[in-house]
Order: structure tokens, then C-alpha cells, then sequence
């Protein structure tokens, strides 16, 4: 929250004909503000955690990897969970307390009556919200002669751009390559007939899949503005932004209201003054910065390449997968992505690519029988808004504001399962996602002799390429 805004920000002495009726008299005090901003600029786990406490009270409400994080933070010898999340809550409210401040009021006993129905109203700011996706990017079937089958990509461009689904089945057409005769868009779907299926399928036996995926964020908060100089600071080096907020930032904030009294003062010289007027005299939009990244990798797959800001760790971490009857299961997966120190900057409404990956199932495509595997999730694990807002989304499956806390997926496979009661679902958090499940196995139509890859590139529909007796099915579960 902040304080509404204050037109008369300016003026020293309070004068009520200054003000309309009910207009705010009060505006948040610049040096406060900065050093709350300062507490909240830098987000991983814990204090992620820390934010999404003030809308929770009763560990319950935790997920089972959020409550390992709560059991790890200061102090570790409150052991009592409920009791923990009462003291944090204080640590909470007593880094990031805010006060108003009005112009000086000076007014005689007799005329007291000039401080009526005076306005210290407060209103939200401006939500930060941060998408991350996982995006098919390219799809490779190679016969045990090396004989490229398929080769299908889509430039992670055409994901940045505002394209229908047609079209990019459209651009996807013109980016396939390997054996077929003639080529038919049905709808949403493209499919390859080949010639020769017996040939085909003789080929398949011992053939190798490789797909590609980029991970991308996107910065869908609302607007907020800042001063150039506290946006040019972030920029050029945003690791240690906060500690400037609080030793540089806030002290000249401080000294200003130590000065003699002006006709004016400097409120908002930092923040800017877009934050007290709501009118814009320059400022800037506030920038969301993705700083590290987790990305969880089945162990039926390899990497066989990746970005260089990526690095592959092979120390077995335990977390829980979905299966088809909702319930959890615990896993240990051997092999972990982590891409650190992105310092992707993002502007509203800006998507950028953070890293590219390449995977390849350690076993061998056949033309018969049915295998399946998860491309595992991808979750934000760090990241600074330079506004320090805490970030957060309208959850799918309540309809209700949630944290986004870094670094807490509790299922790392595919996103939806009911909760205890049965009925409302439960999906990842918008700061994580997969490229859903892949399944491989016999065609199941009338034509025996058709292969069909199935890629889950849209939220509801499937590319189907047509090949020979054998599938490879992408889907999501319904929801």
C-alpha cells in the first residue's frame, strides 16, 4: 500500500483552501519509503516466504516445500510452526512500516474546526506480476542409419509475438524438414503421409527424439513509475541497488527535511513525483529483473546441449510428481539446470528468452509398444523489481490474489491436481512451468501403418505430424 496522492505535495505550511473536499493531505514519507523499498527489492526463497506471510496465518496453508523453507529461516529454535510464522510476520511489519507525512499545520485553538474532515487516505500500488514459460522450440527424429525422419522448429520469435495459433502452425510448416510426400493444415493440425510405411517403420526401430525448449519470462505488472535515477542506478548494477537505497538514497532523502523551511520541498527528488501526483513529469516505467532460475529434468531424458549461462548439477534433489489418481508421489531427480546471474531487465509487457535447452529420452524409439516420460518444470528462484513491490497473481484455481514466492514448486511435473476436498484445483504458480507430457506409443486408429507425433505447443490444441505406426503425444491434462 501506499498513501493516495497529494497535489499540494509542495507546500510547506497546510492551508485547507488549498484542497478540494475529501482530497488526501497526507503523502508517504520519501526516506520511509525508501528504506522499505530496500528490505524488498531482492526476492529469493525465504523471503518470498516472508512476503506471502502477511496473507497467511496457519502453516497449513504452506505447501510441503514452502514449509521446509519456513523450518530453514532464522531463528531455527522456534520449532512451533504456527508460533514461527506469528514471529516472522513481526519481523515483517517492522522492516517495512510506512508513514504519512502532511505539510505543517499550524491552526489557533479557535479555529480547530479547520482540521475536520481531513483525508490521510491509503490505496494499493501497482501490481508486479512475472510469467515464466517453457516453449517447444524445435523437435528432431533421427533413424539408427542417421537418416534425418523429422526436423521441425519454431524460432523462438514467433513465440514473442502476438500470433494466433494458425499462424504459427503456418510457420511451423515452413520450418519442417525430412521425408514426406505432400502436406495438408487441417485446422489446427499439419500432417506429413509418406509413401512408403513399411520402410518407415523399419527406420523408427532405434531411432532417437530430440526436442528443444527455450524458457522465457514475461513482466505483466501494472505500471509504476520511478525517477531515471533510481532506474538508471538499478541498471547499471542491480546487485547491490538495495544497499544504495538505504546508505545513499534514503540519508539525502532524510537530510532534505533537516533543511530550513522553503517555499517548496524536495519530496519524491527519488522516488519521483509521478508517485505523489499521479501526474507524469518524466519518470519512468519500473523494471522487473529474473535473476536465477531452477529447471528440473527427467530422469528418462539427457541433456545433450544448453546455453552456456546454464549449468547442469548431478546432485540428487527429492521432490513430488503427480500421478493420474492426484495423489503425490516423493522422487529423487538426478539431474538439476540451474541458470544463475540472468540480470534479464524487463520492462512492461516485455517478454525476453532466458536460456535454451536441448533433451533426448535415454531410451530408443521402436514401432511398437508404449513409453512416456514429463519434461519437468522450470521455476523462478530469485529475482529484484526495482520498486520492490511484491509480486504476485490472480490464482486460476481460486480466483484470488497470490505470492509468488521463488523457489517453492512442490510438484515439478505437470500442473493440475484437485486439493483435499476434491474439487478445487491446484496449479503451479505463474513463475513456473512445463512443456506438459510426452507420450510414445502405437498409433490407436483404424490405419495401423501411420505414425503421429503429437507437440503440445498451445495451451488447448496439439500439432499432429503424421508419419507411419507409431506416436509421440503431447498433451495436457483437462482441466
Amino acid at each position: 500500500y501506499k498513501s493516495t496522492i497529494d497535489a499540494n505535495y509542495h507546500l510547506v505550511n497546510y492551508n485547507k483552501n488549498n484542497y478540494e473536499e475529501n482530497a488526501s493531505v497526507a503523502r508517504d514519507n520519501e526516506e520511509r519509503r525508501l528504506l522499505t523499498m530496500a528490505y524488498t527489492v531482492d526476492v529469493d526463497s525465504q523471503k518470498g516466504l516472508l512476503l506471502k506471510l502477511i496473507d497467511v496465518s496457519d502453516a497449513d496453508k504452506l505447501n510441503a516445500t514452502e514449509i521446509e523453507t519456513l523450518k530453514s529461516m532464522e531463528p531455527t529454535d522456534i520449532t512451533d510452526l504456527n508460533a514461527k510464522i506469528k514471529y516472522l510476520q513481526k519481523v515483517l511489519l517492522d522492516n517495512t512500516w510506512m508513514c504519512a507525512e502532511t505539510s505543517n499545520i499550524n491552526v489557533s485553538i479557535a479555529n480547530f474546526e479547520d482540521l475536520s474532515n481531513m483525508n490521510f487516505g491509503i490505496c494499493q500500488r501497482p501490481k508486479v506480476t512475472i510469467e515464466l514459460k517453457k516453449v517447444i522450440t524445435g523437435l528432431k527424429i533421427t533413424a539408427s542409419n542417421g537418416q534425418t525422419l523429422v526436423n521441425a522448429t519454431i524460432p523462438v520469435d514467433s513465440y514473442l509475438q502476438d500470433l494466433s495459433e494458425k499462424e504459427l502452425i503456418r510457420l511451423l510448416n515452413n520450418q519442417i524438414s525430412g521425408i514426406k510426400s505432400n502436406v495438408s493444415i487441417l485446422d489446427n493440425q499439419i500432417q506429413y503421409e509418406v509413401g512408403n510405411p513399411t520402410e518407415l517403420n523399419t527406420l523408427i526401430e532405434g531411432a532417437t527424439l530430440e526436442f528443444t525448449y527455450a524458457v522465457l519470462a514475461k513482466n505483466k505488472s501494472e505500471i509504476e513509475y520511478l525517477h531515471p535515477y533510481l532506474l538508471d542506478d538499478f541498471n547499471n548494477n542491480s546487485s547491490t541497488y538495495s544497499t544504495r537505497l538505504v546508505n545513499n538514497y534514503a540519508k539525502m532523502a532524510h537530510n532534505v527535511f533537516s533543511l530550513p523551511a522553503e517555499e517548496t520541498n524536495h519530496t519524491g527528488l527519488y522516488i519521483g513525483l509521478y508517485y505523489y501526483t499521479g501526474q507524469y513529469t518524466g519518470e519512468r516505467a519500473d523494471v522487473f529483473e529474473v535473476t536465477n532460475v531452477k529447471d528440473y529434468i527427467n530422469n528418462d531424458l539427457t541433456v545433450k546441449d544448453k546455453s552456456d549461462k546454464v549449468t547442469q548439477t548431478d546432485a540428487p534433489e527429492e521432490h513430488y510428481i503427480l500421478n493420474d489418481n492426484y495423489s503425490l508421489s516423493k522422487i529423487t531427480v538426478s539431474t538439476v539446470l540451474e541458470a544463475n546471474n540472468l540480470n534479464n531487465i524487463l520492462t512492461k509487457d516485455e517478454t525476453q528468452q532466458l536460456y535454451n535447452v536441448s533433451l533426448t529420452p535415454k531410451f530408443l524409439l521402436s514401432a511398437g509398444g508404449k513409453k512416456e516420460f514429463v519434461n519437468y518444470i522450470a521455476e523462478l528462484t530469485y529475482y529484484r523489481n526495482a520498486s520492490a513491490r511484491r509480486a504476485t497473481y490472480i490464482s486460476e484455481a481460486t480466483n484470488e490474489e497470490t505470492s509468488i514466492v521463488p523457489g517453492n514448486a512442490e510438484i515439478i511435473d505437470h500442473e493440475y491436481r484437485k486439493e483435499d476436498d476434491g474439487v478445487t484445483p491446484k496449479m503451479h504458480e505463474l513463475d513456473e512451468s512445463d512443456t506438459l507430457r510426452i507420450e510414445l506409443g502405437v498409433a490407436t486408429g483404424l490405419d495401423k501403418n501411420t505414425i503421429y507425433t503429437y507437440l503440445q505447443i498451445f495451451a488447448l490444441s496439439a500439432i499432429i505430424i503424421v508419419l507411419g505406426a507409431f506416436s509421440i503425444k503431447k498433451y495436457i491434462l483437462k482441466k
